[in-house]
C-alpha cells in the first residue's frame, strides 16, 4: 500500500495480516482528503487504525498532531514499525480511543470500526472528540442519520462495499 498524498506521496506502506484490518482504499483515502482538504492542518485521531494509513496520510496532507488508536496488539505493533522510519507528526496508542474521551479533543476524527458494528453506536463518541470534522467511513447497508446535536451531514459518497459520511460542527 502506498501514501497517496502530500510530503510523503508515493512511500510503500506494510499493511498488518490480520483478520480484523480493512485499509481503506486508496481510491477512498484520496476521496476523504479530497472532501476534508485543508482542514486536516491541526490535529487528526484515527480511532481505529487497523494499518495505519489514514493517520500517516493525514500526516503526510499536513496535520500537525496524528493520534492512531489501535487495540489489537500485532496491528499496534506493525504501526509502531511502520511510523518509526517515517519523519511525521505522529503517535500511536495501543488504547481504546474512547478512553480519551474527557481528556482531549482533535480538529479531525475518523472513525472506520468494525462493519459489524453498528455507526449509531460510535456517532456520540466521535462528535464529544472532534472540534470541527467528523469522518465516518461505514457499510453502505447503514443509513446514517443527516444530522444530530451539535453536526450535520455535508457529505456522503459511496465507493462499492464502502460508504463515507463527513459531518460538519455547526456549534
Amino acid at each position: 500500500m502506498r501514501i497517496t498524498g502530500g510530503s510523503h506521496r508515493g512511500r510503500k506502506i506494510k499493511v498488518p495480516n490480520h483478520s480484523m484490518v480493512r485499509p481503506t482504499s486508496a481510491r477512498v483515502r484520496e476521496a476523504v482528503f479530497s472532501i476534508i482538504g485543508s482542514r486536516v492542518k491541526g490535529s487528526f485521531l484515527d480511532a481505529f487504525g487497523g494499518s495505519g494509513i489514514m493517520g500517516i496520510e493525514a500526516a503526510s496532507r499536513g496535520a500537525e498532531e496524528v493520534l492512531i488508536c489501535e487495540i489489537l496488539g500485532p496491528v499496534y505493533r506493525q504501526i509502531q514499525s511502520t511510523i518509526k522510519g517515517i519523519s511525521l507528526p505522529i503517535s500511536v496508542s495501543k488504547l481504546d480511543a474512547r478512553m480519551l474521551l474527557h481528556q482531549r479533543n482533535f480538529d479531525v476524527v475518523f472513525l472506520d470500526p468494525p462493519y459489524k458494528y453498528n455507526p449509531s453506536d460510535w456517532l456520540p463518541f466521535g462528535s464529544k472528540m472532534a472540534t470541527d470534522l467528523l469522518v465516518y467511513e461505514h457499510s453502505p447497508t447503514f443509513v446514517l442519520p443527516n444530522a444530530f446535536p451539535g453536526w450535520e451531514r455535508d457529505r456522503l459518497r459511496v465507493y462499492g462495499d464502502c460508504a463515507i459520511s463527513v459531518y460538519n460542527s455547526v456549534g
